[in-house]
């Protein structure tokens, strides 16, 4: 059975990428957290336009945010919950991330995360939900 029985997804805005970079890689380091925005799904407000099909489908403007739909193991769950909440974040504080780093990455980071088998397969869902569109 997998360890991996919790899952998230998660929205981070274009222009702080490397917060969102920061929190995964210590919240889940071996998982390579450090490229989780810079890999993730490109994402753009509602009045993009797109042309162009499969690979070559091209956005009228630069993504906005980015998604990552991570799956966790317990303890990133707690994290993630930790992170999610309104603290105190003892965890978080625990792994080397300040109250400072945490409510800088609040204001650019939009989750939510819970047992695998309700949130694995929902987060193109979510992404629509906070009003942004995907290719």
């Amino acid at each position: 059975m997998s360890n991996y029985i919790y899952a998230a997804n998660v929205i981070c805005r274009a222009g702080s990428v490397a917060i969102g970079n920061a929190l995964a890689a210590a919240i889940d380091p071996d998982t390579g957290g450090a490229e989780t925005f810079t890999k993730g799904l490109p994402c753009y407000q509602e009045g993009t336009t797109f042309s162009g099909i499969g690979p070559a489908r091209r956005a009228s403007t630069d993504p906005s945010h980015y998604a990552s739909f991570p799956l966790l193991t317990a303890s990133g769950y707690a994290l993630m919950s930790e992170f999610a909440g309104t603290g105190p974040y003892l965890l978080l504080n625990a792994i080397g991330i300040d109250n400072a780093t945490i409510a800088v990455a609040k204001n650019v980071i939009v989750l939510e995360c819970g047992q695998r088998v309700e949130y694995e397969h929902s987060g193109v869902a979510f992404v629509h939900a906070q009003g942004l569109l995907t290719k």
